[in-house]
């Protein structure tokens, strides 16, 4: 089950990936195997976060709970920072000073992918929040470079047009839009398969919502 939700979670078929994720997490509860249930709820909550944060943030909470049993420090955290992201997409008013909490947990472990999403998200909660320079600076703490995962550059992405466009400067917050989405195309072009790249281009929702957003706007 697990195998089958990696698949079809890079198929960009996140619900059934959820629910063969769901069967799995059952299975490993029944035989008491903490860690692997953990990381199937994990895996089952980062797979919703864009579409249901609410439940992504549940299930990465218990996810953080069941590897602090197991004794999995590390694993706890990255389950925490899933749980945060949560939080800053449902606009919780704690969002901000929970980033800033765990960032301080994550940094002191190095566990340097999650810290740098960690600042992006508390930039996000930072522009949420009015506070524009608190925003800036999260950003620059970030530190994403190119050879970062394609998710946390077009974080990174999203999170630049969002300042830009608090800051009223449009035309910078279009050029991170388009920058972000010429990423993902490019990505997009080493499948093949037009069907699988159909799926696959949900992961800029984000920055197309924003572009039309701020075309709307105008």
């Amino acid at each position: 089950e697990t195998d089958r939700a990696e698949v079809l979670s890079a198929c960009g078929l996140p619900d059934e990936a959820a629910a063969a994720l769901e069967r799995a997490a059952r299975s490993f509860a029944l035989r008491r195997m903490r860690q692997s249930q953990g990381e199937a709820e994990f895996v089952r909550a980062r797979i919703l976060l864009d579409r249901d944060p609410e439940t992504a943030r549940r299930l990465a909470l218990k996810a953080a709970r069941l590897f602090k049993s197991w004794g999995s420090t590390d694993w706890a955290l990255r389950a925490e920072v899933v749980a945060v992201a949560a939080e800053v997409a449902l606009r919780r008013r704690t969002a901000l000073s929970t980033a800033t909490e765990l960032h301080q947990r994550v940094a002191r472990r190095a566990i340097r992918v999650e810290t740098k999403a960690l600042c992006l998200h508390a930039a996000t909660a930072s522009l949420d929040q009015g506070d524009q320079l608190a925003a800036a600076s999260w950003l620059r703490r970030s530190r994403v470079g190119d050879e970062e995962s394609l998710d946390l550059r077009l974080l990174h992405r999203l999170t630049r047009a969002r300042l830009a466009a608090r800051q009223g400067r449009r035309a910078l917050a279009f050029t991170h839009l388009g920058a972000g989405l010429d990423e993902l195309h490019e990505w997009l072009s080493t499948y093949g398969s037009l069907d699988l790249q159909s799926a696959l281009v949900g992961r800029g929702r984000g920055l197309a919502a924003l572009g039309l957003e701020l075309a709307i706007a105008d």
